[in-house]
């Protein structure tokens, strides 16, 4: 028989009528998994998920390793919608959720969570909850070089307990607003992609003559001087145009950096362009600022307006 969990004093922050702090191992049971040697790894088994398997996109059985079944191995059954973490290593607190209905086994340093009992929290409410104490799981793993947390930390970590029919309202809503989200953000890709490639297209129509070719047709323009094309040309250009090398149309100036150890040559009122924020941008204004005293003891110096910083 589940014991209800009682209210926690004092509470890390208010929650609503209803709710109530408990520790994740009082309505959620976890589960280490077994050390399976390599010598046990077969070409047709069970597979088993090892923490390279798990993504926040779920647990992929593509590339893992099989062993024989065995009943030994069978308390490290995993099941479907069974939420997996990643428990040591660089990537500890990575999660993933089991929706595969074939038979597979846990391996050590992956745990397994599955909720106690239903009539305390569901399945869906349990994985984001595992999301929104990733970053506290994150934080509490230690071991220098290589981060590991226990399966006891993680039962300790604090969460708020809605009543079940919240917990159903709130999982269904994170599930549309997060799929929401992820939509938002492959388009964003895309529409990124897509700028950077119709941005090189529009620069290479521009460089070639194709951009302003009716204009050309239109406004006759005189050939200019020396208008012969070097023989290591890239492409022809109109017969108005002419290759040309960039120094002999731009300066070219490098900047400078005044010595840190001298506070005083910091904190002016000239603005000093760091590399950091050139990004296809127009500045006006810097993050960092110069003295005239830093300025005059290092190789930085003044640029007019619309001078081009590469």
């Amino acid at each position: 028989m589940n014991t209800p969990p009682q209210p926690l004093d004092p509470a890390p922050y208010p929650l609503p009528d209803g709710w109530r702090w408990v520790k994740l191992g009082e309505v959620s049971s976890f589960y280490s998994g077994f050390a399976f040697s390599s010598t046990e790894y077969v070409q047709s088994g069970v597979p088993v998920i090892r923490i390279s398997n798990i993504s926040v996109e779920g647990v992929n059985l593509a590339d893992t390793v099989r062993v024989v079944e065995k009943l030994e191995y069978e308390p490290f059954t995993v099941n479907y919608g069974d939420i997996l973490i990643a428990m040591s290593g660089a990537t500890t607190g990575k999660y993933g959720v089991f929706l595969s209905t074939e038979k597979a086994y846990q391996n050590q340093r992956v745990g397994r969570l599955q909720p106690n009992t239903k009539k305390l929290i569901t399945q869906e409410f349990l994985y984001f909850t595992i999301q929104q104490v990733k970053q506290t799981i994150e934080e509490l793993a230690y071991g220098g070089a290589q981060p590991n947390i226990s399966a006891t930390l993680i039962q300790n970590l604090l969460i708020p307990l809605p009543p079940l029919a919240e917990q159903e309202r709130i999982a269904t809503r994170l599930d549309g607003l997060l799929t929401k989200l992820r939509e938002a953000k492959r388009l964003i890709a895309e529409a990124r992609e897509s700028f950077t490639l119709r941005r090189a297209a529009l620069l290479h129509k521009a460089f070639t003559g194709d951009l302003t070719a009716d204009w050309r047709t239109a406004h006759p323009q005189p050939a200019p001087e020396a208008a012969s094309t070097p023989d290591d040309a890239p492409y022809d250009v109109p017969e108005s145009w002419r290759w040309v090398k960039l120094g002999k149309i731009f300066k070219l100036s490098s900047g400078g950096t005044p010595s840190r150890l001298i506070p005083e040559y910091f904190g002016g009122n000239i603005n000093w362009i760091k590399t950091g924020e050139i990004d296809w941008n127009e500045i006006y204004e810097t993050e960092e600022h110069l003295t005239e005293e830093g300025l005059k003891n290092s190789s930085a110096k003044y640029f007019p307006v619309d001078t081009v910083v590469v």
